[in-house]
């Protein structure tokens, strides 16, 4: 009996944090990182969105900002977008670290300031939208099944996408 309220508390809990992180990132504002352009991830809407929580500092950001990339180019011309959020204090460093490890095609933001971080509490931290901005998966940390994970999620929503239309 003591499982199922802790299954069922923690079910409640985890519906809840999905339900708050979706809409903490559609009020989210992100700057480019040479200063110039402002985006809102709610203008993203009609697409598929990954959006990625890292840090330069950060050994598992690391290694899932490779397969993030790959994903999305694969998905790019499905409607696939990939965000990449550097927690990092300066754009420079993030700038430095992208172009050292041939990572200058990536997509990466800042947020500006007085926006919320989505309530991350530990990098990387991965939010997988579907096209009409829902969260339709999270992930915290780096998973090595990530890569199977995402691709069967996105071939899954565009499949039921096109079997709706």
């Amino acid at each position: 009996m003591r499982h199922r309220i802790l299954l069922i508390t923690l079910s409640i809990f985890l519906v809840f944090s999905s339900l708050c992180a979706s809409s903490n990132l559609n009020g989210m504002r992100l700057i480019n990182l040479d200063g110039t352009k402002t985006y809102r991830l709610e203008d993203l809407q009609g697409t598929i969105t990954i959006v990625n929580f890292w840090a330069t500092w950060c050994p598992p950001c690391r290694v899932e900002l490779p397969v993030l990339m790959k994903v999305a180019e694969r998905y790019r011309d499905r409607g696939v977008r990939l965000i990449t959020i550097s927690l990092d204090a300066k754009s420079s460093v993030v700038t430095k670290f992208l172009k050292k490890k041939d990572l200058e095609a990536l997509p990466a933001y800042r947020l500006m300031e007085g926006s919320s971080s989505a309530g991350v509490e530990s990098l990387p931290t991965t939010f997988v939208q579907d096209s009409k901005g829902s969260l339709i998966m999270t992930f915290s940390g780096y998973d090595s099944t990530m890569e199977d994970q995402l691709v069967y999620l996105i071939e899954r929503h565009l499949e039921s996408k096109k079997t709706t239309v």
